[in-house]
């Protein structure tokens, strides 16, 4: 074989090697024998070959493309994905706990106490913030209630939005009612594959370091309670650190007219002078800064816990800056981090369809189609300064969507809110769409 031969083999097999099969290989192999000795089948010749293409064709069409796919991120296994993670020191995102309020009447519930609700368990946790058992907590409309916290024995997102009467596991004394109320930091399944991948992917593109955006993503992400994030440097007045260079010719002119200042007004002390002179010295040498504000705004766990309540913001700013600028948390020393919660900004839909059939499922489908978008887009919201919401990407949904295939059709008006019909609405930065109300109207055929 020449070398040009060999390459051409190369280059052939690079990424595919189905065709390196049992018959192939003896064919290719018998054929590089001389035709002076016995190759016929049963011959001790092609008896030990077959032996070792058989092999051979194993290893080609088995195992090395099962070692090239684990050897790269994109192609990777799950098993195979945490290995090559454990390189940078990454690992999947294991599945959380959720954590309720509760309100139990006529006794403070001793903490471990165990209660059921439904088909899962719970038991009672302290406050972390103060170690507390009980607190007024206010409900909005119910009012404010003495509550406690309880977590769920089960991980993962099964708990989110379990809510109803809790029955004791073992007597509690002087027990009356027990009511889990809603849920104050919701659990999060374990990571699935593809996200973890992306997650992967993201991290050796970026380079997170010393607090910068990226820094602070792959940190506040991993928190519990935290589904999305966007960071945004909040500077002193929007004077951003490069405003405040200054180049040699302003450099010049601000000493300048600092001396002059000093001749013409004897108030001015030269210790004044001197401390003057080295702030402009400071510009000038590029020491000058506005410090390290950083403004994190977090989404919930998925697009249906967009918000986070005070209790967990209270905690996610304990565990990244609990006293501003120290460096006792996550944030680096010098850094000013403020938690603060996305907002859900609740989207009136109102469709215009031409129905095949009157139908009561027409509503719950095109809800969930609505729901299905908004979620798709909640994926994509720390990544796009405002999230766009459009009427031709929603009609495309709901015809495409098995269920309403068989129930409307046409799409005739998709309009968002006040916004005029087909016309796209832009949120703000820190906004993501929730379903508030959706209207339906019959088109005539």
């Amino acid at each position: 074989m020449t070398q040009q031969e060999y390459e051409a083999l190369i280059e052939r097999w690079k990424n595919d090697f189905s065709d390196r099969n049992y018959e192939t290989l003896m064919t290719e192999t018998l054929g590089l024998i001389s035709d002076i000795y016995d190759k016929r089948d049963g011959s001790m010749i092609y008896n030990a070959v077959a032996a070792l293409m058989f092999e051979v064709a194993m290893l080609y069409t088995g195992a090395l493309p099962f070692t090239i796919n684990e050897t790269f991120i994109d192609t990777a296994s799950r098993d195979g994905l945490i290995r090559r993670a454990k390189d940078i020191s990454m690992e999947p995102w294991a599945a959380t706990k959720a954590i309720h309020y509760a309100v139990f009447s006529g006794v403070e519930v001793p903490k471990g106490t165990r209660f059921s609700c439904e088909d899962l368990n719970y038991f009672v946790i302290p406050y972390p913030d103060t170690g507390e058992l009980t607190k007024d907590v206010d409900f909005g409309e119910d009012g404010v209630f003495r509550a406690q916290l309880v977590q769920c024995e089960t991980a993962g997102t099964i708990s989110n939005n379990y809510t109803g009467t809790m029955v004791p596991i073992e007597y509690v004394e002087g027990l009356q009612k027990a009511e889990l109320r809603h849920c104050l930091t919701p659990a999060e399944d374990e990571e699935d594959t593809e996200h973890f991948r992306a997650r992967l992917i993201e991290a050796r593109r970026s380079i997170a370091f010393g607090g910068n955006i990226a820094d602070y993503r792959t940190k506040v992400l991993a928190l519990e309670g935290v589904g999305q994030c966007k960071v945004y440097p909040e500077w002193n007045s929007d004077v951003r650190p490069a405003e405040l260079q200054l180049d040699d010719t302003e450099y010049e002119a601000l000493e300048e007219g600092l001396f002059d200042l000093v001749n013409a007004y004897t108030t001015i002390t030269p210790a004044q002078y001197d401390k003057a002179m080295s702030l402009i010295a400071a510009a000038h040498e590029g020491k000058l800064t506005v410090g390290g504000a950083v403004r994190i705004v977090v989404a919930g766990v998925d697009a249906q816990h967009i918000t986070i309540d005070e209790a967990l913001r209270a905690k996610l700013q304990k565990e990244i800056d609990p006293v501003a600028g120290e460096g006792y948390g996550i944030a680096p020393i010098g850094h000013v981090v403020s938690i603060v919660s996305a907002t859900a900004t609740p989207i009136t839909v109102t469709l215009q369809l031409q129905f095949k059939t009157s139908n009561h499922e027409v509503r719950a489908a095109v809800e969930e189609v609505i729901d299905q978008y908004f979620a798709a887009l909640y994926t994509r919201w720390s990544n796009e300064d405002g999230l766009v919401i459009a009427p031709s990407i929603l009609s495309a949904r709901l015809l495409d969507d098995d269920r309403l295939a068989a129930l409307i059709k046409s799409v005739d008006v998709v309009q968002f809110g006040s916004a005029a019909a087909w016309a796209n609405v832009t949120l703000g930065w820190d906004e993501l769409p929730t379903r508030f109300d959706v209207t339906i109207t019959e088109t005539d055929a």
